[in-house]
């Protein structure tokens, strides 16, 4: 089943999206570990088919991710 495409959509590789992900949570005081798994999982639903749009809301995700992270400090993250 072909899916359309819109004149102003474009292709990212899906690395390349992964990194700029990651580097955005890192930007967060999100742990690397934790920073690249979340990325990883985000841009792998895409993959998988499934659109999620994320991608389309991360500014109200990186709101989110920094509250969380701001109210769990790091002795929570690291599992101490």
């Amino acid at each position: 089943m072909a899916t359309s495409v819109s004149e102003d959509t474009f292709r990212v590789q899906a690395v390349l999206l992964e990194h700029f992900t990651t580097d955005v949570f890192k930007k967060l005081n999100v742990p690397d570990d934790d920073a690249t798994l979340i990325a990883s999982c985000l841009v792998g639903v895409d993959l998988r088919g499934v659109s999620s749009q994320w991608h389309m809301a991360v500014a109200a995700i990186c709101v989110r991710v920094s509250r969380w992270v701001d109210e769990h400090p790091l002795p929570y993250w690291c599992g101490v």
